[in-house]
C-alpha cells in the first residue's frame, strides 16, 4: 500500500453508486492502485526512490531493485551461496523498510530457500519423473534444477506458404 502525495489524490477519484438510484458519490483513492495506466511506473518509481534512500546500507538489494527488476519481478542471484545469502538478507530488510514483502521465492540451490516459506516459495510445474520444477518469469520457463531457461514458441508448419494477408 503506497500512499500518494496528497496534492495528487484529487487526481484519482471514481465517480461510484450502487444502483442507477442511488446518489453518485465521490471516491478518493489514497494508494497507487493497480489497474491504472499510471500503476507500472509507480510502482517501479517506489522501488527505483527506495534503492537510492538506501544505497549505502543495502548495497547489493539497491543494485538488483535497480538493474534486475522488472515492474514486480525480479530475476537476480550471485557467483556464491554467500553472495546470494546476503542479497536475499538484504532484499528482505530492504523492503520490509517500506512494508513491501517479496514472495514467489525459488532458487536453483536449496540451501538458499531453507529459511522461505513454503507458503511465499513459487512452483510453476514439478516433474517428479525427471526431478524438474519450473518457474515462468518475464515469459521464460526457469528450470530450478538445471539451471537453464527455455523459451518456448507455437510450433508451425515450415512448409505452410504464409501470404501477406496472414502476416497482417
Amino acid at each position: 500500500m503506497i500512499l500518494i502525495y496528497p496534492d495528487h489524490r484529487p487526481l484519482q477519484n471514481i465517480l461510484w453508486r450502487e444502483n442507477s438510484n442511488s446518489s453518485i458519490q465521490c471516491l478518493q483513492l489514497q494508494t497507487v492502485t493497480y489497474g491504472l495506466k499510471s500503476s507500472p511506473f509507480l510502482a517501479t518509481r517506489c522501488l527505483v526512490d527506495l534503492a537510492h534512500a538506501e544505497e549505502s546500507k543495502f548495497p547489493l538489494a539497491s543494485r538488483a531493485l535497480l538493474n534486475n527488476t522488472y515492474v514486480d519481478d525480479m530475476l537476480s542471484g550471485g557467483d556464491t551461496i554467500e553472495e546470494v545469502n546476503q542479497l536475499k538478507a538484504e532484499l528482505i530488510n530492504v523492503l520490509k523498510l517500506r512494508s513491501f514483502e517479496l514472495h514467489k521465492w525459488y532458487s536453483n540451490h536449496p540451501t538458499i530457500l531453507k529459511d522461505i516459506p513454503l507458503n511465499i516459495q513459487h512452483l510453476d510445474e514439478i516433474d517428479i519423473n525427471k526431478n524438474n520444477t519450473i518457474v515462468k518469469t518475464l515469459g521464460l520457463a526457469y528450470n530450478t534444477r538445471l539451471d537453464t531457461f527455455t523459451i518456448s514458441s507455437p510450433i508451425r508448419n515450415i512448409k505452410e506458404c504464409i501470404t501477406k494477408r496472414q502476416v497482417a
